[in-house]
């Protein structure tokens, strides 16, 4: 007994680990199974009604119902019809039901995989982007400009309908529309995954960006490294294992300076990475250096700065001591427009930030907040002194125009001009 117990414990076995490896395979030969146990039954029950059929007869007839139902047109003894009628209707819902919702499926699947970008795929020259944050669809756009019916493949956690309907509401934001296209392929998938890079063909790719994980900046792993900088590193680290040529661009962006200074460092004592062509960039120092540059060409003396940010220290720091500096909260408001429209003048400029730990929904809030109290306290049009506000997201620049503001910069626009260049091998 126990002998057999385990012979069927064993058989159970084999079949769950069969049908989870090969489900459509199994579920057919069990449908083929249940097919022969069925004719066999029929059989059976054909020989008992009807004495002209021995078994192997009976088994040729209940056969040829079965593949050819209009025979029992043909059949004039009642019990031998009903029967036929039987074996053709069971027939129609085990066997041909079954596998017409098996292709069915199968079909489904194969045309959900092929819009999503599953299973593996034969690309050459295509650019690879791992992961999505608000500057994809601006990259997207700037790849648009400058190539047409370039290849670009998106592997993150996003799916294709929303990536799509990002890039189309980015698109829409544009005065003037881009005239290239571009073959846009979306993945949904794991980044860090080193089968997912394999079946993308990474190897062929053109060029590869890296981008930075947004709401995890703060985030810390245990050490100086934030936890979006941390998970930038591993993906790195997993470009040793593919052979991507020397001459390929590879950009990663990182939240910290520091990350990429590290990230430097380790690259130049690991085998596979040492001769790769990677640019690292801090999103936060290039957009603080670059607002730091619009701030000299205006010519200012004086700066009034409301908000705080990532990006503030590194303004600051490309600033140096060429600026006399007054720095208000963002729960500072009032206060600070007021002081702007007493001591404002030609060699002010007013430097609004934009707030990047709130939410997405909440991007440019405090942005609109300020320069709507500061036109209660000041003329926006005939002030003497010059605005230069920073905006998270690109849909609301047509919105700032309205306050008159002189410069506007818009982050996500700063980060994908340099990083699309960057692949595109333009620097």
């Amino acid at each position: 007994m126990k002998r057999i117990k385990a012979l069927i414990r064993r058989t159970t076995s084999g079949f769950t680990v069969s049908m989870s490896q090969k489900p459509i395979i199994m579920t057919i030969l069990l449908l083929l199974l249940a097919n022969l146990v069925f004719v066999a039954i029929a059989a059976v029950a054909l020989t008992f009604i009807n004495d002209e059929y021995n078994f192997f007869s009976a088994i040729v007839s209940v056969g040829m119902w079965l593949v050819v139902p209009a025979g029992i047109a043909n059949i004039y003894d009642t019990n031998t019809l009903i029967l036929g009628w039987v074996v053709v209707v069971v027939g129609m819902l085990l066997f041909t039901g079954t596998i017409i919702a098996l292709v069915t499926t199968t079909l489904r699947e194969y045309l959900m995989n092929k819009s999503g970008a599953r299973g593996r795929l034969n690309l050459s020259g295509h650019i690879v982007i791992l992961r999505y944050n608000n500057e994809v669809p601006e990259i997207l756009i700037d790849i648009m400009k400058n190539c047409d019916n370039k290849t670009v493949l998106v592997l993150s956690d996003r799916d294709r309908s929303e990536v799509r309907s990002d890039l189309l509401a980015a698109i829409c934001s544009l005065s003037e529309k881009p005239k290239g296209k571009i073959k846009l392929l979306v993945r949904k998938g794991d980044p860090a995954s080193l089968s997912e890079l394999d079946e993308i063909d990474l190897e062929n790719a053109s060029g590869l960006l890296i981008m930075n994980e947004r709401g995890r900046e703060g985030d810390k792993s245990g050490h100086d490294l934030c936890q979006a900088d941390f998970s930038t590193l591993k993906l790195v680290f997993n470009l040793a294992s593919v052979d991507l040529p020397a001459h390929v661009p590879i950009g990663v962006e990182t939240a910290s300076q520091s990350a990429t200074d590290d990230m430097e460092r380790v690259q130049k004592t690991i085998d596979g990475l040492s001769d790769k062509n990677i640019t690292y960039f801090s999103h936060n120092k290039k957009l603080g250096h670059f607002m730091a540059k619009i701030i000299t060409d205006t010519g200012a003396k004086k700066l009034f700065i409301i908000g705080e940010n990532k990006k503030l220290d590194h303004m600051l720091e490309a600033l140096g001591t060429k600026v006399t500096i007054a720095k208000y909260a963002t729960t500072d408001i009032e206060k600070f427009a007021i002081d702007l429209s007493k001591k404002g003048d030609e060699n002010t400029a007013a430097i609004v930030l934009s707030d990047d730990s709130v939410t997405e929904e909440n991007y440019d809030a405090n942005v609109f907040l300020t320069l709507i109290e500061l036109s209660t306290h000041c003329s926006l049009r005939d002030r003497k002194f010059k605005i230069i506000a920073e905006i998270l997201d690109p849909n609301n620049h047509h919105s700032l125009e309205k306050f008159h503001v002189q410069n506007i910069v818009i982050s996500t626009r700063i980060i994908s001009n340099f990083a699309s260049d960057l692949v595109l091998n333009k620097k």
